[in-house]
């Protein structure tokens, strides 16, 4: 159940231009996640997150799931990808992976603004653990159904 709260905050999230809101498991609020910066001080770009996000020590920002499963109360990675439907069609954004809490930023616009909080990671030694890659559920979905075509096991709803 979304409660107004919730609302609230998805509201903030979608209205904020300079910074990536996420969730903080800790005040049950909104804090900033600091756009990461290549080593020269530009800021990574948005199609470069995923990648990144292997060889230096961050993640995506947290999205809704802890505040809307309070039981659960985790930290809970937003994917990176590009939308491929709605009004930011064809851009690069972090949106709650299961699609359950309606967390949605749209990187690039946030990206393209003058001044965005921003900080330098530490490089991930080469013993350290990597991060597994977080996919939205429509990538899963789409992948799944391409490895069915390919190895023919692809079911007909239709029946002959």
């Amino acid at each position: 159940m979304i409660t107004s709260q919730h609302q609230t905050l998805l509201q903030r999230i979608c209205d904020e231009r300079h910074e990536v809101l996420q969730y903080d498991i800790r005040t049950k609020g909104l804090c900033t996640w600091y756009w990461p910066l290549e080593e020269g001080g530009h800021r990574v770009t948005p199609s470069a997150l995923r990648e990144r996000r292997m060889t230096y020590k961050f993640t995506g920002p947290c999205c809704l799931c802890p505040n809307a499963t309070p039981d659960e109360g985790h930290y809970t990675e937003a994917a990176t990808l590009i939308a491929i439907e709605g009004p930011c069609s064809g851009e690069y954004v972090a949106m709650c992976a299961k699609g359950s809490c309606g967390y949605l930023v749209y990187l690039e616009r946030i990206f393209a603004a003058f001044f965005v909080k921003s900080k330098q990671y530490d490089r991930r030694e080469p013993g350290d653990l990597r991060p597994a890659t977080v996919f939205h559920f429509s990538e899963v979905e789409l992948d799944n159904a391409f490895r069915r075509r390919q190895s023919g096991t692809e079911h007909s709803d239709s029946t002959n």
